[in-house]
């Protein structure tokens, strides 16, 4: 992900406009404002949540979701809830795989197995504070996609 940038894409802030059907002008003043550089400069910005309630993955575009995805990866490995992108990493079999499937679309397979390897990481992590709810939810989200992405497969 250390060269992924979201040029042209969905940012955070424009997503709360979206997510509140904001205008055009509304929207583009909103990607304006938000002044990261790089999906690294949000991991520890306190300015920057993404558990919060408005906007977010459900949002986004392929561009801003592959931005946003590794900050909320490292942000649920440090003891962030990870629930809204265990949420859009899952495939349930319903209709909202094929959403998901199209947000992954500009992922290559480094950048899926880094996926693959971090929802290894949250089991491993709920494995160790007895978290049996969030544990059966990572296992259910490596079963329904990621598992093909590891071991060079």
């Amino acid at each position: 992900f250390r060269d992924v940038n979201r040029v042209g894409g969905v940012s955070w802030s424009e997503s709360i406009v979206i997510d509140d059907h904001g205008t055009m002008a509304e929207q583009l003043a909103a990607r304006n404002a938000d002044q990261d550089r790089h999906w690294s400069d949000l991991v520890n910005s306190p300015d920057w949540g993404p558990e919060k309630g408005a906007g977010g993955f459900s949002f986004l575009d392929p561009i801003g979701f592959r931005y946003y995805l590794p900050a909320a990866m490292l942000r649920a490995m440090s003891g962030g809830v990870g629930e809204s992108v265990l949420y859009k990493l899952t495939f349930r079999g319903d209709e909202f795989d094929q959403w998901k499937e199209a947000n992954l679309s500009l992922l290559d397979t480094p950048q899926r197995r880094c996926v693959a390897r971090f929802v290894q990481f949250m089991i491993a992590s709920e494995l160790e504070v007895g978290w049996e709810h969030d544990l059966i939810a990572w296992r259910e989200t490596l079963a329904s996609y990621w598992s093909r992405f590891l071991n060079g497969h």
